[in-house]
């Protein structure tokens, strides 16, 4: 089973080309364009990417609103010249990472799988906690 992976961005190309680029790569890509549509395909996704446009506390606005759906749905901020405190607040929201732009497909694709490996590690990390028994 391909993992999901939203796509959100406003720009067509730059988002066009990176999803063809992610199914050419086995993943099943959703592509949003706007705020209410990405948080309308949150359910079921396994990776969130966001490409910013340029305007940081829009960006910023968008992932508090994603935590406000899904704590645990790891994300990936691909931004131009993201200033340090914009992407320190982006990773104070949990599982954030951040890339600067240009980016390849083939790294993108390098870190979605490096994410989606963490993800089962603290996916069968709790498993395994909430069998332990209470002392």
């Amino acid at each position: 089973m391909a993992h999901r992976v939203l796509l959100v961005g406003e720009k067509v190309m730059p988002i066009s080309s990176l999803a063809a680029a992610l199914r050419d790569n086995g993943f099943d890509v959703v592509v949003a364009n706007s705020e209410q549509i990405a948080v309308e395909n949150l359910a079921g996704s396994d990776v969130l990417v966001v490409l910013d446009s340029g305007l940081e506390a829009e960006c910023l606005l968008l992932l508090k609103r994603i935590r406000e759906y899904s704590q645990d749905l790891p994300v990936i901020l691909i931004g131009r010249h993201c200033q340090v405190d914009v992407a320190i607040q982006a990773l104070k929201l949990g599982r954030v990472e951040y890339l600067s732009r240009p980016i390849s497909p083939r790294r993108l694709c390098d870190k979605i799988e490096d994410v989606l490996e963490r993800q089962a590690y603290f996916d069968e990390l709790a498993r395994l906690t909430a069998l332990q028994p209470e002392e």
